[in-house]
């Protein structure tokens, strides 16, 4: 069934099952049936199959299911996966479609209802229904792909089967190759076709639980290169583009590190979702907007990693991207936070636990769902974000080389835990006491409300006494007190025009004001000699 046939037909129940029908056929795949059915032994009907299409290059059979019912989508998804694995129902659909191949069979349902992050149907009987042979798209991963699909066309199949972790039997091509070493880890440069590259090369994106690292494709500048190239603008790069093979790679005549550079007879993976763009996806991808005719005049150099470990990978991406476009700060964090073997004196080991304490927080009430990460999709409005969460935690000692203000260690992932109830708890308590929730959930207030906190507990602990020691009877204290003046001042805070470094000073300053105001017997002074080195004296021999 082609283009024209998907478009006419009849027995569609919905404008969604064409439009999914049509995506996968703009994918290059080969629509077998539209709106079968799986029947019991008695003849009734027990689900349906909106669609089946083959990728006769890759061997694959996709058999899918399209919604839009927003109510007992678990129990349908559930139903829907049992039925089309069983066997005797795979063998059903294989005899009702004769002229199907006997290729592995990927069940999709598309649940176009929802987003991935709003889904908690999870558990139950879902989880025992899905296998590696099942997989769910939502809502926001159809329209993702879909418009994958219009900007770069198949080669967005790279990409989605990727993300659904389809796996194909391994096609190889022996090119010729010089082989060098970078570190520990062998690389072989060639040049070779777009259209070949294209082949096997996927961009690992991070979407929801995808740990991938690129950014989202900025699609006005891969056009421009494109149309650069068609109107002869410009005849092709000199830089090569930075591949990972996913896959240990084979030469024919194996040659040792000493032996390097030399030239060798290279066996790789040709293959789709084979190896990894680490770096020059838009020049890539340009190619996409060329026809196969237009790509086979350029040759594109290309470095080519063997199965480089992920967290090198990641670091080698942040290196070369720190010194050209610069990567989103909060999705360089995000990376910084994945990577698990920095040097435990780099500045980066610290920034890698605070992440991971901020992901620990972002669970809690009071922040779920409002710190922007930097990934693909989400929108930063006024919400926290990780950058700013991490060096929050880290100008205030609340992650430290030594030990932090709570008296703790923080050398270690194990000690992430103790920390972050810590914070929570001051986070809870202001949640507690300020009325307006949403006035919580922006950076200059969570640097207010955790700059005094770790001021106060500073000032507090003393040899031989401990965070837990004081904490009922002085640090909750205090920090009622402050957060009692900030909820009543809120309104004067929102409308502060004072921004960037200064910001936290001029905002402190105001409150212990107000706390002065309130409190006669005790006066309360400031000396700020930076904005995020603040002093706090009290007069009347009163300590903290």
């Amino acid at each position: 069934m082609n283009k024209e046939e998907i478009e006419n037909f009849q027995s569609f129940s919905s404008e969604s099952e064409k439009e999914t029908a049509l995506f996968f056929d703009s994918l290059g795949l080969t629509c077998i049936s539209l709106c079968s059915k799986i029947k019991a032994d008695d003849g009734s009907d027990i689900t349906d199959i909106d669609g089946i299409f083959v990728d006769i290059e890759n061997k694959i059979i996709i058999i899918y299911d399209d919604s839009i019912q927003k109510s007992d989508a678990t129990s349908k998804i559930a139903l829907f996966f049992t039925k089309c694995s069983q066997t005797k129902y795979e063998q059903q659909i294989y005899h009702n479609h004769p002229e199907l191949p006997h290729y592995p069979i990927k069940i999709l349902y598309i649940d176009k209802s929802r987003n991935r992050k709003k889904d908690n149907s999870r558990a139950g009987a879902l989880e025992f229904s899905m296998t590696e042979h099942t997989a769910i798209l939502y809502k926001d991963d159809f329209e993702y792909f879909k418009n994958l699909i219009s900007e770069t066309g198949v080669w967005a199949k790279n990409d989605l089967y990727n993300f659904l972790d389809i796996r194909l039997p391994n096609n190889h091509i022996e090119i010729d190759a010089t082989k060098i070493y970078v570190g520990d880890t062998p690389a072989y440069i060639f040049a070779s076709k777009p259209h070949e590259i294209l082949r096997y090369a996927y961009v690992s994106r991070r979407r929801g639980n995808d740990k991938g690292y690129q950014r989202m494709i900025d699609f006005t500048r891969m056009n421009l290169i494109a149309d650069k190239l068609v109107n002869g603008k410009i005849s092709g790069f000199m830089n090569s583009i930075l591949l990972n093979s996913t896959i240990k790679l084979e030469e024919k005549n194996k040659i040792s590190k000493s032996h390097t550079p030399s030239q060798v007879k290279l066996i790789i993976p040709n293959h789709f979702s084979s190896c990894r763009v680490v770096d020059g996806q838009h020049r890539l991808l340009s190619f996409t907007k060329l026809t196969e005719n237009q790509q086979s005049k350029y040759s594109i150099p290309v470095v080519l990693m063997d199965n480089l470990s992920l967290d090198e990978e990641k670091k080698i991406f942040l290196e070369i991207n720190k010194n050209a476009k610069p990567v989103d700060p909060n999705l360089e964090y995000e990376i910084i936070g994945d990577i698990n073997n920095w040097d435990e004196n780099s500045e980066e080991f610290y920034t890698s636990l605070a992440v991971l304490t901020v992901k620990n927080i972002s669970k809690s009430i009071v922040i779920k769902s409002k710190v922007f990460f930097g990934t693909v999709g989400e929108k930063k409005s006024d919400n926290i974000t990780l950058k700013a969460f991490v060096d929050i935690l880290k100008k205030y000692n609340y992650i430290s080389e030594n030990v932090n203000l709570f008296g703790h260690s923080t050398k270690s992932k194990k000690d992430i835990k103790f920390l972050s109830q810590h914070i929570n708890e001051i986070l809870l308590k202001a949640h507690e006491i300020i009325t307006d929730k949403d006035f919580i959930i922006s950076n200059r207030i969570v640097e207010l409300l955790l700059g005094y906190a770790a001021e106060i507990i500073k000032k507090n602990l003393r040899e031989g006494t401990s965070y837990e020691d004081i904490k009922e009877s002085i640090i909750d204290e205090k920090l009622t007190e402050f957060f009692q003046v900030v909820n009543n001042n809120s309104e004067k805070l929102k409308d502060s025009k004072s921004y960037g470094g200064s910001s936290y000073k001029n905002m402190l300053e105001f409150i212990l004001n107000e706390m002065n105001k309130e409190v006669s017997d005790e006066k309360i002074t400031l000396t700020v000699t930076d904005p995020f080195d603040v002093e706090l004296e009290i007069s009347n021999d009163d300590e903290f």
